[in-house]
């Protein structure tokens, strides 16, 4: 059965529930540590927490996650041990040139200047302000709002906007808000989001090299 098929198979809110109750428990089953991890944030983060973050997010944005996984922390790694001065190591990783200069631009932008992270954890007063951040537009936004512990909502990436368009909601937010009320009202949206997430993006629960491994998804 195709993904597309599989998708089409959720007539109701109760297919919805059950396919959610399966997400859950596959992301339980195989992505426990990465679920904990969207539990654990809060915000703000320390500077070097919020680079980590943003460094896998920007890698995310139209690549797998599988591949943003194992692209990010070499990133950052490269990053600290270069304190973001030496461009072609970066690129040795990831030869996005576009990428890699929003990343380097934010690590050099706050480094020695904790002052001005400040400030810009400040200015955040909605998930939209994220958008200042080379990268970070409609989607991503969400994001990494998410990642960084600023809100726990829902993003509306391609896989959830799929699911979306079967059922009668207005947005993702409301969806996964659905889900919290009728299925499991301890998980919160951003959990939610991210059981749904890593269930779809697994071909609806494949076991794939990530799972059960070192290879972080968020």
């Amino acid at each position: 059965m195709t993904s597309e098929s599989k998708l089409d198979s959720l007539r109701t809110k109760s297919d919805l529930e059950a396919f959610f109750t399966s997400a859950r428990e596959f992301t339980l089953a195989h992505h426990s540590k990465d679920l904990d991890h969207v539990n654990s944030r809060s915000w703000p983060p320390s500077f070097m927490d919020f680079m980590d973050e943003y460094i896998y997010v920007v890698c995310a944005s139209g690549f797998r996650s599988l591949h943003a996984a194992k692209l990010a922390p070499k990133l950052y790694d490269a990053l600290i041990k270069t304190n973001g001065e030496d461009e072609e190591a970066l690129l040795i990783i990831f030869k996005n040139g576009r990428k890699i200069r929003a990343i380097r631009s934010v690590f050099n932008g706050f480094k020695d200047n904790i002052e001005a992270y400040q400030e810009f954890v400040n200015s955040i007063n909605e998930i939209q302000d994220f958008k200042v951040l080379p990268y970070i537009g409609d989607i991503t936004c969400y994001h990494i709002a998410r990642n960084t512990g600023y809100s726990s909502v829902s993003k509306p990436d391609l896989h959830l906007t799929r699911l979306l368009e079967r059922f009668e909601f207005e947005n993702v937010q409301d969806l996964c808000g659905y889900l919290r009320e009728n299925v499991d009202s301890e998980m919160s949206v951003g959990a939610i989001d991210f059981c749904l997430f890593v269930y779809m993006s697994h071909n609806f629960g494949e076991i794939i090299e990530c799972c059960d491994s070192d290879i972080r998804i968020r």
